[in-house]
């Protein structure tokens, strides 16, 4: 009897060891997947697409879906992201998490949620967001990003380093984020690559690295929009 229980108590440690990883990573998995929908939506309206000329010369991606902003006269906004970045070949590396927060002024009821795609210019924007804390429009200039399928997409963003765009209510328009602030996520990315003290840097360098195999739809989904 001592026995049967003794392995009854190893089968049921090692089902817990098991099925807690994914009950931990619930969170970010779902930010995946709510991130690869979006993406999807997105490349399939013709008319408001992100040009993918825009998307084949930006070094970085953030996609932040259902940004919850909520408040009257003052609100504020939060949300958890992706971000990816280009290797040395101009291939997504792996995502590390990011959280965007932020204030603004204005006659708000209720809440509302938005889905949010930073595109990152510049080595500078990149490395200020994997390096500190990062203020839109304060650490680099924000711009509006254009839409559609223009064949002639604008290379030069008046000195933006970033481009930004919105989608609320099924609307999709480029819009500006200034003074809202972006942080990797680092409690996220622990969990989500199951390994402590885990830095984005490492996430973009480490080529050994395996993400759950959730995030190879996100990278199709991305590589087709840039088609």
């Amino acid at each position: 009897m001592r026995l049967s229980r003794f392995v009854i108590l190893c089968i049921m440690t090692t089902m817990f060891l098991v099925v807690s990883p994914s009950a931990v990573d619930a969170s970010e998995l779902s930010t995946v997947m709510s991130a690869t929908k979006f993406l999807q939506q997105v490349r399939s309206n013709i008319v408001t697409r992100i040009p993918p000329t825009v998307l084949r010369q930006s070094r970085g991606i953030l996609v932040i879906p259902d940004v919850i902003k909520a408040g009257f006269i003052l609100a504020g906004q939060r949300g958890q992201g992706l971000l990816l970045i280009k290797d040395a070949t101009d291939k997504w590396t792996n995502p590390s998490f990011v959280t965007l927060t932020g204030g603004s002024i204005g006659f708000q009821a209720g809440g509302q949620s938005s889905d949010v795609v930073l595109l990152l210019l510049t080595q500078e924007s990149i490395n200020g967001i994997t390096n500190n804390k990062f203020t839109l429009g304060g650490d680099a200039e924000v711009a509006a990003g254009p839409v559609g399928i223009s064949k002639g997409a604008a290379t030069d963003f008046g000195g933006a380093e970033i481009l930004s765009y919105s989608r609320s209510r099924g609307v999709f328009l480029g819009v500006s984020l200034t003074g809202s602030s972006i942080e990797i996520d680092k409690n996220a990315n622990e969990k989500y690559y199951n390994r402590k003290g885990i830095s984005a840097n490492d996430i973009f360098t480490d080529y050994t690295l395996i993400a759950p195999p959730e995030i190879d739809n996100f990278k199709m989904a991305l590589l087709a929009s840039q088609l």
